[in-house]
């Protein structure tokens, strides 16, 4: 008799963001939402970014500012101009880099999230583009990398750019994983196919917009703490902390409730869109909740 075939132990929370953060790809009118995703190491972000596969969207295992435009040149027109995401799950191998390396990923990053690209240069290639060229970023890390203080990642400049899900798992949720292996005998692997070919315009009533404005505020709170910078001046102590008012995150939010009704195949966003980004929205800081 052959062995039935169950899915792998899945992180439905996190499989529902990483879904949502592609799908703002495909919203009409809207730069592509970035997000950082951090737990401990055997919390599966990793392997569930990996599950998923969409028109647009290119994994870097390792990255650099010059792989990036050299990407950006090899690809065919066409290719180009869907080009919406890249998938780094690994944000620490990054971290090896040497500090000019990082800087300058950080800064070819920074502005591709947020102005887009307006070129692309490698040794022997110039590509311009008609538009700028806007790339969103799914990245995966740790806690130990985000809470050193000399991670270039820890910038409020970078932070502010993307949606920030953290998470860890209850004791429950630990012993039914131990569980799973022990009486597993084959694994079905999942694969997760995002099959939409272009743009959509999605609708959100202006009473939903509204509704975003004081999560988008606490959002940037939660950005203004956790970079908060102490230092000695004088003899004193200094707290800098910057003044972020979330009129960015407000603009993210906005497209990723649409993206939640875009993935639920609907052209305008419904409650039903908004209590799911509630639920979601509680993954959005850098506390590492127990799921």
């Amino acid at each position: 008799m052959a062995l039935e075939e169950r899915k792998t132990f899945g992180n439905d929370p996190l499989k529902k963001h990483i879904k949502c953060i592609i799908y703002t790809g495909f919203v009409e009118r809207h730069k592509p939402v970035s997000t950082l995703i951090f737990a401990e190491p055997e919390r599966g972000k990793t392997v569930e970014v990996m599950k998923f596969n969409a028109l647009g969207v290119v994994v870097f295992n390792d990255l650099t500012a010059y792989g990036l435009q050299e990407e950006l040149v090899n690809m065919g027109q066409i290719e180009r101009e869907v080009f919406h995401h890249i998938i780094i799950p690994d944000l620490e191998r990054i971290g090896a880099q040497s500090r000019n390396s990082k800087q300058e990923l950080l800064a070819t990053l920074q502005v591709a999230m947020q102005e887009g690209i307006y070129h692309a240069t490698t040794r022997y290639t110039h590509v311009n583009f008609q538009k700028p060229k806007v790339i969103g970023a799914i990245m995966c890390t740790t806690p130990r990398e985000m809470r050193d203080k000399r991670s270039i990642f820890r910038r409020e400049s970078f932070l502010s750019r993307v949606i920030p899900f953290s998470y860890n798992y209850s004791k429950q949720k630990r012993a039914d994983i131990f569980q799973f292996i022990v009486h597993e005998e084959k694994v079905q692997k999942e694969k997760f196919d995002i099959s939409i070919a272009a743009k959509e315009e999605v609708l959100m009533p202006i009473t939903f917009k509204e509704k975003l404005i004081p999560y988008s505020r606490l959002l940037a709170s939660s950005i203004a703490d956790f970079t908060t910078v102490t230092y000695q001046k004088n003899h004193k102590l200094v707290h800098y902390r910057p003044d972020l008012i979330g009129a960015r995150t407000l603009e993210q939010l906005i497209c990723y409730v649409k993206a939640i009704a875009l993935a639920n195949d609907r052209p305008i966003v419904m409650r039903e869109d908004f209590e799911e980004f509630e639920e979601l929205f509680r993954y959005f800081n850098f506390d590492m909740e127990d799921m």
